[in-house]
């Protein structure tokens, strides 16, 4: 088999990424400059206007939108109104909560894919929803002939062992895995009973718990590559705690370094093999922070 890869994967912000091979193009969970719950805006900001994606819609390229579930900042109601004449993919939730917002945005071309791979040109797509953990959140999977493109989202805990094993049987030989890894809704900072040094443990330990899953679960799928984003947020409220520690993680948690994308970075970072001494590493992280606080 060819180890040539044609795909290209363009990172945009938060958890919009744009895949390109040949002439299909997926666009993930769009989210532009809309605050999402009123208060969230995407930190950095998308490098891409939409009016390059527009047209790029609008250009006989099998152009799809691709949104894993239903919150405001993975479903951008304003932007996604611009791409209706589109072919929009979503996951197949027990609720019809998405696909009803989906359809009163004016989509008449709905695709919702489940565990059985769907074809949409010369790609293969597949959901999986963990119950255990959320209801209306998935782990989408995005096969393209030459790569797997796992499009995990705010999915960062541990993938269920049956639908491990059924990414593991479809998957390409190069899997690029993408996941959360940060706290991004406000909590514990937005309650006034936690003081500063409470907060900040509570948030480191979570940080780092995802940051262990999410890597754990691209050992598991033996993944080239890793992104973390879908923390790319920064929150503008009247609570100035929350503000000053939403977005993705940066040094004021005192972990080891983690790299971060820019908008319109093509390239991800390697998952620095072998993956067992990066999990230790932030394992300790863990305990030598907590143990000097």
């Amino acid at each position: 088999m060819s180890n040539i890869v044609n795909t290209s994967i363009t990172f945009l912000n938060h958890s919009s990424v744009l895949l390109e091979h040949k002439s299909t193009v997926i666009f993930t969970d769009p989210f532009y400059d809309k605050p999402a719950f009123e208060t969230w805006a995407p930190s950095p900001p998308c490098a891409t206007n939409p009016a390059y994606l527009l047209a790029m819609s609008k250009s006989g390229n099998n152009f799809a939108i691709m949104v894993s579930h239903g919150h405001d900042d993975h479903c951008d109601d304003r932007l996604l109104k611009l791409f209706n004449h589109c072919t929009i993919i979503i996951t197949k939730f027990s609720s019809p909560g998405l696909r009803n917002r989906i359809t009163s945005l004016g989509y008449t071309k709905i695709i919702e894919i489940d565990e059985e791979p769907i074809k949409f040109h010369d790609v293969e797509l597949s959901a999986f929803i963990n119950e255990k953990r959320s209801h209306d959140d998935s782990l989408q999977v995005i096969n393209f002939p030459d790569l797997t493109f796992v499009h995990a989202n705010d999915c960062w805990w541990s993938i269920d062992d049956k639908h491990l094993k059924i990414i593991n049987s479809i998957k390409k030989n190069k899997v690029h895995f993408a996941s959360q890894i940060t706290v991004a809704d406000g909590y514990p900072f937005a309650y006034t009973s936690f003081t500063e040094k409470a907060c900040m443990d509570i948030v480191r330990k979570m940080t780092v718990d995802r940051i262990i899953s999410a890597l754990t679960n691209a050992q598991n799928l033996n993944a080239d590559n890793f992104i973390h984003y879908a923390g790319h947020v920064k929150i503008f409220s009247t609570n100035e705690r929350v503000n000053q520690y939403s977005g993705f993680v940066e040094d004021k948690f005192n972990m080891s370094k983690i790299s971060n994308f820019i908008p319109s970075d093509i390239t991800f970072i390697s998952l620095m093999k072998p993956i067992l001494t990066l999990l230790n590493i932030f394992s300790k992280t863990f305990e030598n922070s907590a143990s000097s606080i």
